[in-house]
């Protein structure tokens, strides 16, 4: 899926000339997203300004749609959003989890796969495109966090009254 439809809308003449405008963004599913108002010049550097937006505002639907499988328990590609970007995802949102218990639950949707592929840190940062120091943090957070899985179900059979 890809931007379908790109356009102007609410165009107005500014007093100080130039014109003031929204930028709408149409997916092929449908989605619009509005940028805006900007002002500028002219339709024309407005126009350019869109056709460099592009990639962009792609990138940031791409994050938003992988966040969105994170919030929904998917771990497959969803909606524009790449198995990578949902694997990305993934590992950022138990990686920045304060609580151990849902950094672990929520790390271990997808480490092993991710894991399985066998990358160093520096793979795993080209791959996801992140830095090489936030690869080997979510690898050292997931490695303490698996390492006490015990300690960490204990708690939860005991923070679930499960014991």
């Amino acid at each position: 899926m890809t931007i379908a439809n790109t356009r102007l809308i609410n165009i107005s003449a500014r007093r100080s000339g130039g014109i003031r405008a929204t930028m709408r963004y149409v997916l092929t599913d449908g989605r619009e997203i509005n940028i805006g108002p900007i002002s500028v010049p002219s339709v024309h550097v407005a126009e350019k300004s869109m056709d460099d937006r592009e990639a962009r505002v792609l990138q940031n639907i791409q994050r938003q749609d992988a966040a969105e499988a994170v919030r929904l328990g998917i771990t497959t590609p969803h909606k524009e959003a790449t198995q990578g970007q949902v694997y990305f995802a993934w590992l950022y949102a138990g990686w920045t989890d304060p609580d151990a218990l849902k950094a672990h639950d929520t790390l271990k949707m997808v480490a092993g796969e991710i894991l399985a592929l066998g990358l160093t840190a520096e793979q795993m940062a080209s791959a996801f495109g992140s830095s090489v120091e936030e690869a080997e943090a979510v690898l050292a957070r997931w490695e303490y966090l698996d390492a006490n899985s015990a300690s960490i179900a204990a708690y939860k059979a005991v923070a679930e009254g499960d014991v």
